[in-house]
């Protein structure tokens, strides 16, 4: 092992959590890292002297879990919302758009995107729905100008 391993590494070894040969081996090696191990033993034997009485409510666990407890955002509907959106926005801008996009455009180079939007998606849904929306709005305009930029591309363009 290169480096010492942190105090929450060496408590875990000590907990039983950690059970990495590398580790322990590392701990009966390095004099800081013992010390740091037989304080932390100290400790432990120091707490379960102290024999406390105190007992936690008996729904206490039910009701920190169901604080803490992530609520799941429907990312599924969201994801078809937003498809819907991009589908109208592109019948707007010109009908024949969308047979362009349904036979040329969901393929190769599209569907990365689409992979890459799903991927956001995913990673946003943990950070709240103001940022989710304010991506997908961002993702939805990216589209409408790469549109308009195939339009003058394909010669569309009544300029």
């Amino acid at each position: 092992m290169d480096q010492c391993p942190d105090v929450l590494t060496i408590q875990a070894v000590l907990d039983g959590e950690e059970k990495s040969e590398k580790v322990n081996r590392h701990i009966q090696n390095c004099l800081s890292c013992r010390q740091v191990y037989r304080d932390l033993s100290g400790l432990v034997s120091a707490a379960d002297r102290l024999g406390s009485e105190a007992v936690l409510p008996d729904q206490f666990y039910k009701t920190l879990t169901a604080r803490v407890a992530a609520k799941p955002f429907p990312a599924g509907l969201v994801a078809a919302v937003m498809f819907l959106f991009t589908f109208l926005s592109a019948y707007l801008l010109e009908p024949g758009y969308i047979q362009w996009w349904l036979s040329v455009g969901m393929t190769g180079q599209i569907s990365y995107v689409l992979d890459i939007f799903f991927d956001v998606l995913f990673m946003l849904q943990t950070l709240g729905p103001f940022w989710l929306i304010i991506t997908l709005t961002t993702l939805v305009v990216f589209e409408v100008l790469i549109l308009n930029k195939l339009k003058v591309v394909e010669g569309l363009n009544d300029g």
